[in-house]
């Protein structure tokens, strides 16, 4: 039951920092006020109804300690969501979390799941408590009305607006713009699509975990795939995008020439989505490359308007070169940060920090020269108090350099750009 706690756990960490502007959209409310759920996937006839002193029969979770911890599960109840457990009398059986479902065994007093691991379960009075590595699980018995209504009405995920091709996804905005039949490296057939990632948030941010990606063909998900031949935009969707730019990205997966459409999708998590059709024996083929979509003048993009280089807290002093431990030329930007709070705290607690070059985030890296500074960057000090720090980046060409910071309490912004040099 370990991987079943694991993800129901993940679950709550998604929903407890996603937006609930999706809770209009969670379906009707389940019968007798629960919630619709995943669909089974395994069999849509409802358990039968037990005798009162046997387990058998269907359940909804209905508490969940971690750690000691009780979890909040209203936010599962109020996007139309359930995790459930069904054990039919021959001692069998099947739990379900939002779609991910595996199947089980049990006797009086124990689960045991397809991997062999068994927990220990008590029950009294249609309560099921099932022990889990780290906590317990209360589960309390549905009626046969209320688990077919969560068999039947799918995984309950709220869905968002699907878009044709191109469309707005939350803070950000796709254009699918190209596909191609190849070889992977492994000598077989692949599809590479290629989409635009317009990033309108304030953040910088990496297409792939803003986003999910996924391919089907005759409702079979398709594998990602790997083709070392460098084309330009390879790779770009695991660069950090700074605001207001685009990156050019690409996703591969293997396919089936002889099988029939393959259709794409990039959506955010319980958001809208873009979608395309493709004709494997009609694909439209590679756009064509003219570098990438940054803005005219790299050295002063549209979100550097007007942010000050200093603010509550914090001063970026310049910045040094030198290589760090690969023997990477690098650049090391130096920050004096002052604890204006009223409990000990570090520069990496009290700001977000990144670098940008021609609209990627540059990804950070370590050297021996500044390395005490990067150590305080980390150090918490008492209110009052300054520290100078440092942060190391890797540049990706010779261009000039942002850097921004955001103040976490505030969500003030300061910045500067530096011309690069190599000294």
């Amino acid at each position: 039951m370990k991987k079943l706690a694991s993800l129901l756990l993940a679950l709550l960490m998604l929903l407890s920092l996603a937006a609930c502007g999706g809770k209009d959209k969670a379906s009707e409310p389940a019968p007798q006020g629960g919630a619709s759920a995943a669909q089974s996937g395994t069999s849509s006839t409802p358990a039968p109804t037990a005798a009162k002193d046997s387990p058998a029969g269907s359940y909804k979770l209905t508490g969940y300690v971690e750690n000691g911890e009780e979890q909040d599960l209203s936010a599962l109840e109020e996007l139309g969501m359930v995790f459930y457990l069904v054990l039919d009398e021959d001692g069998t059986g099947y739990m379900d979390v939002v779609g991910e479902q595996t199947n089980l065994k049990w006797d009086e007093n124990t689960f045991t799941d397809e991997d062999g691991a068994a927990s220990q379960y008590t029950y009294e009075n249609g309560v099921l408590k099932l022990s889990t590595e780290d906590g317990e699980m209360t589960f309390t018995r549905l009626t046969d009305s209320e688990l077919a209504y969560y068999q039947e009405h799918g995984s309950g995920f709220p869905e968002g607006e699907s878009f044709e091709g191109e469309g707005e996804i939350g803070e950000y905005y796709v254009r699918i713009v190209g596909a191609e039949a190849l070889e992977d490296d492994d000598g077989d057939p692949a599809i590479r699509i290629w989409y635009d990632f317009v990033n309108q948030s304030d953040e910088v941010v990496a297409p792939w975990t803003a986003l999910y990606t996924t391919a089907q063909q005759n409702g079979e998900d398709l594998d990602f795939t790997y083709l070392n031949d460098d084309v330009p935009e390879s790779g770009n969707n695991a660069l950090g995008v700074a605001p207001g730019y685009t990156a050019r990205c690409t996703a591969l997966y293997e396919y089936d020439p002889a099988l029939g459409t393959i259709s794409v999708a990039i959506s955010e998590f319980m958001g809208n989505s873009v979608t395309a059709e493709l004709d494997p024996n009609a694909l439209p083929g590679a756009p064509e490359y003219d570098g990438p979509a940054w803005e005219e003048d790299p050295a002063m993009p549209a979100y550097m308007a007007g942010v000050a280089e200093t603010g509550e807290g914090v001063e970026i002093l310049g910045y040094d070169t030198t290589t760090d431990y690969d023997g990477e030329d690098v650049i090391v930007v130096h920050f004096r940060f002052t604890n204006t709070g009223e409990s000990d705290d570090s520069f990496f607690s009290a700001f977000t920090n990144y670098a940008v070059q021609d609209g990627f985030g540059l990804e950070s890296s370590m050297c021996d020269d500044y390395s005490d500074e990067q150590d305080n960057a980390m150090t918490d000090i008492a209110p009052g108090e300054s520290i100078d720090c440092a942060v190391v980046y890797l540049p990706r060409t010779g261009d000039p350099f942002a850097v921004v910071l955001k103040n976490f309490f505030t969500d003030e912004y300061f910045g500067r750009v530096f011309e690069l040099s190599f000294g």
